[in-house]
């Protein structure tokens, strides 16, 4: 008796229907054949769609290296190749963290590949291309989140340069789980969050089995949210 349509309602809600596509063909379900040609369907439009959006991605960090503009790919757009399939991770948006004193450059080069420029707040700054929605982080977080601005700074303290041929960034496995950890948190206490969240943080530690988590207790105890990892970590594990 189980409730397909309302279970596909939720998924769209949540923007997990590949996961549920392939979780059915890997598990040997079957469903009812409209109920299978629908989640087909749309994970075939989510692939077009994430091939889309990595491609625009790969040709701004061309770009970005060629001009020695420094920059560090954040969230869906990383999280993405941790997943089995990239598609099961569905992203609205890119996010990269540049730095500000650059983006005179930055404003030359993405009109360039198509981008026009459409808002800017206190930690991004928005454009958008026919295939990807971008925005560009001034900082990790807005200066209004006090607490965890504090702690991040602007989010270059920790950055680790990827290569001497590159100016591409990234964080140390444990500093961008705290990232993506808080970043969840923020969206909890301002909007409320979704199945993607967490299954972004499950993924996550069954990909970095290595990961350690006393570093990861001890940086969210000195911003008060040990607690709610903890409350977390048991919704993880069921």
């Amino acid at each position: 008796n189980f409730d397909w349509d309302n279970a596909l309602n939720t998924a769209k809600e949540h923007q997990i229907t590949p996961l549920i596509y392939y979780g059915v063909r890997y598990s040997g379900l079957e469903p009812p054949s409209e109920i299978m040609q629908f989640l087909e369907l749309a994970t075939y439009k989510n692939i077009a769609v994430s091939q889309n959006q990595l491609y625009a991605l790969e040709q701004i960090y061309k770009a970005f290296d060629e001009k020695g503009i420094d920059y560090m790919p954040l969230k869906g757009s990383e999280l993405k190749f941790i997943y089995p399939k990239p598609e099961m991770r569905s992203m609205g948006d890119a996010d990269i963290l540049i730095k500000l004193e650059q983006y005179k450059k930055i404003e030359n080069i993405l009109p360039a590949l198509s981008y026009e420029r459409k808002s800017e707040s206190d930690h991004e700054l928005v454009w958008r291309s026919p295939s990807l929605y971008l925005e560009l982080h001034k900082r990790l977080f807005s200066r209004q989140n006090k607490d965890y601005y504090s702690y991040f700074g602007d989010g270059w303290k920790n950055a680790i340069k990827e290569s001497e041929t590159s100016t591409r960034y990234s964080l140390n496995i444990e500093d961008q789980y705290i990232y993506i950890f808080v970043h969840f948190v923020k969206h909890y206490r301002i909007g409320g969050i979704g199945l993607r969240h967490l299954i972004d943080l499950w993924v996550y530690e069954k990909h970095y089995k290595n990961i350690d988590k006393s570093k990861i207790e001890s940086a969210l105890r000195k911003i008060n949210l040990f607690e709610f990892y903890s409350n977390v970590q048991h919704l993880l594990d069921n």
